[in-house]
């Protein structure tokens, strides 16, 4: 009954979100440090690309949609 009840009180709260025009979406497990909707996102899966993120994770600002955006770009042009 309380689980129920506790579930109820979630979609509650991300229905009042998106009402706002936010998207609640769950963070707990990612599998890197910066938090990132992680849908169509295949890079996330590469571990020289996890390794990159968490090396420069104390000396950038930017989010791993960018550091992604970047490696990308970097991977696609010569070297």
């Amino acid at each position: 009954m309380h689980a129920q009840i506790e579930t109820t009180g979630i979609k509650r709260i991300k229905s009042a979100f998106q009402g706002f025009g936010y998207d609640a979406v769950k963070l707990g497990r990612s599998k890197l440090a910066k938090p990132i909707d992680e849908n169509n996102v295949e890079i996330l899966d590469d571990p020289a690309f996890q390794a990159s993120v968490k090396e420069v994770s104390g000396i950038t600002l930017l989010d791993t949609a960018r550091l992604a955006n970047l490696w990308m770009l970097c991977r696609a042009s010569n070297p």
